[in-house]
């Protein structure tokens, strides 16, 4: 298993905020929101100066790109709690 960011942000800057919070999970740049697309996750025109941007999510994917499990929150701050991720996760993975 994997933990994997998706953002819109160029990879420089990703790099440098992987380096600031000192991440152990890698961040993918996807600039065309085309990974986005894929999962549901445009919000379009929600950039207050402009284009689209990514919806906040959390999502569980097979390698194959399978979705397992996922969360949609109506408001940015709102994260599931890393317990309830864990146990979908398990569950994913038959346990």
């Amino acid at each position: 298993m994997q933990i994997v960011a998706v953002t819109v942000d160029p990879p420089d800057k990703l790099l440098k905020v992987k380096n600031k919070i000192d991440a152990e999970f890698n961040f993918i740049s996807d600039p065309d929101l085309k990974l986005m697309d894929q999962f549901g996750l445009r919000h379009e025109n929600g950039n207050p100066i402009g284009g689209d941007i990514a919806r906040p999510a959390t999502l569980l994917v097979s390698k194959e790109g399978t979705l397992l499990w996922s969360s949609y929150p109506e408001n940015y701050r709102i994260r599931p709690r890393p317990n309830d991720v864990l146990a979908a996760a398990k569950k994913a993975m038959g346990g």
